[in-house]
């Protein structure tokens, strides 16, 4: 998975995506280091794992150690999202990762997909995808427009997140200034039992669990 990572790490930076240096908005964190061991349970039928990781090259980007495969089902389950703030679930839609698919976005108003279970995801096929978080502010808008933006464009470039609709007509130097930032950084990572739990600079929780079907 690392060598698939890499790829996809060299796209983002092809994307014009500076995932080393942060911009002027940010401070650069110190690298993070998961703490826990990578136990694996096995339950209905599924082996559980907390095996994701936060690159210390691109303190942002959370990802499947190893890389998820047809038929997993992924786990996000974030935890106090700020009335600004977006998590993000993307995936690569081309070799070099500078073009990418959104999956689902989590937000103040819940998820954009999956009215069954909004934090669960089966994964149709193979390939890259990496979770990270956007911290974008509505502008003053009339009350039809709504609080939070819930729709965005689907395909597009990697750690960039376009909200459409009405309430992105009146926030557009907001959206622009998000972008310009870039995503949030993730402060502190960890392995509670076959969960990966991460903490973003801005307090917020996101639990991650990879439950892949037993042989």
């Amino acid at each position: 998975m690392k060598n698939r990572w890499v790829g996809c790490a060299i796209g983002l930076v092809m994307a014009g995506i500076d995932v080393t240096t942060p911009s002027h908005a940010q401070v650069l964190l110190p690298d993070v280091n998961v703490r826990g061991s990578v136990p694996d349970e096995q339950h209905g039928g599924y082996v559980i794992s907390s095996d994701f990781q936060v690159d210390p090259k691109m303190s942002a980007v959370i990802f499947p150690t190893v890389a998820l495969a047809e038929g997993d089902l992924l786990s996000v389950q974030p935890l106090r999202l700020a009335d600004d703030e977006y998590l993000v679930l993307q995936e690569c839609a081309s070799a070099d990762c500078t073009h990418t698919q959104i999956l689902r976005v989590w937000g103040p108003f819940g998820a954009t997909t999956g009215a069954h279970d909004p934090n669960r995801l089966i994964i149709s096929h193979d390939g890259k995808y990496f979770l990270w978080m956007a911290k974008i502010e509505a502008g003053p808008a009339p009350p039809e427009a709504g609080l939070w933006f819930k729709e965005f464009e689907k395909f597009g470039s990697p750690l960039i997140l376009e909200p459409i609709g009405l309430l992105s007509a009146y926030s557009k130097p907001q959206i622009e200034a998000a972008q310009a930032a870039g995503p949030v950084r993730v402060r502190a990572a960890e392995r509670q039992g076959s969960s990966f739990v991460a903490t973003f600079e801005t307090g917020t929780v996101v639990r991650l669990k990879r439950m892949r079907p037993a042989e």
